[in-house]
């Protein structure tokens, strides 16, 4: 049996997000997105049948997913066995961005939340990437990414090197900016 695709939206830019989503659709994939983001894929004509929420509830010390789609990017043996017993889903594409903290007028509990949306957002690309799913991190790409899913994804291999490279520098810039903006309020 041939199991639909997943993906899982994620982002603050709704560049081409769409686009994105819309191309999976035609192809049969599932869209899981924030509520956030279901509301702004539906004002760009995504059909409100075709998304699934993705609930984020928020802890004192990290943000976790509520509905336990996150163990699903996971690729350990042990973590396939118990997605399979329970009936998780697999996430084959993983739709983040970031957004640049550069408000100073927020004060310091604005900051510690949107570190740890930016700090959850971290782990699912890493997790993406570790478990070999399609990682989109920059605006720009996601027209790229659902073209080249709707020719059937020639050449995977390369393209999988292409956007994990770039998830990987997209992740490494926000660190630097975070780390950054941090230095700028301890002074």
């Amino acid at each position: 049996m041939n199991k639909k695709k997943l993906a899982l939206f994620m982002f603050s830019n709704d560049q081409e997000a769409a686009y994105l989503a819309n191309a999976l659709i035609e192809k049969g994939w599932n869209i899981k997105a924030s509520l956030e983001n279901m509301e702004i894929l539906e004002k760009q004509g995504v059909k409100r049948e075709h998304l699934t929420p993705f609930y984020w509830g928020a802890s004192e010390s990290f943000i976790t997913p509520s509905d336990r789609t996150i163990l699903s990017l996971r690729s350990r043996a042990k973590d396939r066995a118990y997605m399979e017993k329970k009936g998780i889903p697999r996430v084959d594409l993983v739709c983040v961005d970031f957004y640049a903290v550069k408000d100073h007028s927020q004060g310091s509990r604005w900051l510690f939340r949107s570190m740890k949306m930016e700090s959850a957002k971290i782990f699912l690309l890493m997790a993406a990437i570790e478990g070999g799913r399609i990682p989109v991190c920059h605006p720009h790409e996601r027209k790229d990414v659902a073209d080249w899913i709707a020719s059937g994804m020639p050449n995977k291999k390369n393209y999988l090197l292409r956007f994990t490279s770039s998830a990987l520098l997209g992740i490494a810039q926000e660190l630097l900016a975070l780390g950054s903006y941090c230095d700028r309020l301890r002074q």
